[in-house]
């Protein structure tokens, strides 16, 4: 008797993204070819789906979604208002081809993630979100579009990013009360980096 297929749960769809992820990054994979298996992955029902992408970049791809993934756990760190739950689960990816990408109210940020956007607009709203640990990497990528990100004023920002033909900025609200330089060191850090390419990368920050 054969036994039932398996469906693909949203936390499996993550790692094997951050995997394809790291691939472009190697340069074992061009951005059509990430492009075309990003969208594999989003869109499989089915465990075995997820293992298809990967068949020429690891020697073992079923080892990648039948490790234990840890959960949150209950006891939270908090720094100033930030609430820090140390994970290694999280979103790591958003992408956007010619639309549009929303990470917004209560989720949990991973330590490390990747935003694209191609022709499109991201946005990534942290002021209610869980940081996955103190010291958080967005890698941003934007061509021809937009990605903007929206971060409470007691989060320390360290952003250098490659702008070509575009921008890399950080802003303040007019009601933002902390300056940016005078925060503690043991606050909880935000580093933005990556490419924006006649596009534009904007980092916002807001009051608490």
């Amino acid at each position: 008797m054969n036994q039932p297929q398996l469906r693909a749960t949203d936390d499996e769809r993550n790692q094997v993204l951050a995997v394809l992820n790291q691939a472009l990054t190697n340069g074992q994979l061009d951005f059509a070819e990430f492009d075309e298996r990003t969208k594999v992955v989003t869109q499989a029902k089915y465990r075995h789906e997820l293992l298809e992408p990967l068949t020429d970049l690891l020697p073992d791809p079923a080892s990648v979604i039948s490790a234990e993934i840890v959960r949150r756990p209950d006891a939270q760190l908090a720094t100033s208002a930030q609430t820090i739950a140390p994970t290694t689960s999280g979103d790591q990816f958003s992408f956007s081809l010619m639309g549009g990408s929303e990470k917004r109210g209560a989720w949990t940020i991973a330590s490390s993630h990747t935003s694209i956007t191609v022709m499109g607009g991201n946005i990534i709203d942290l002021t209610k979100a869980t940081f996955a640990g103190r010291d958080i990497t967005i890698h941003a990528w934007s061509i021809m579009g937009g990605i903007d990100i929206i971060v409470p004023e007691d989060v320390r920002i360290k952003c250098d990013g490659i702008a070509v033909m575009g921008g890399f900025e950080v802003r303040d609200d007019r009601q933002v009360t902390i300056v940016l330089n005078e925060l503690p060191a043991n606050s909880p850090t935000l580093r933005v980096t990556g490419l924006a390419l006649m596009g534009g990368v904007t980092v916002k920050r807001v009051p608490r």
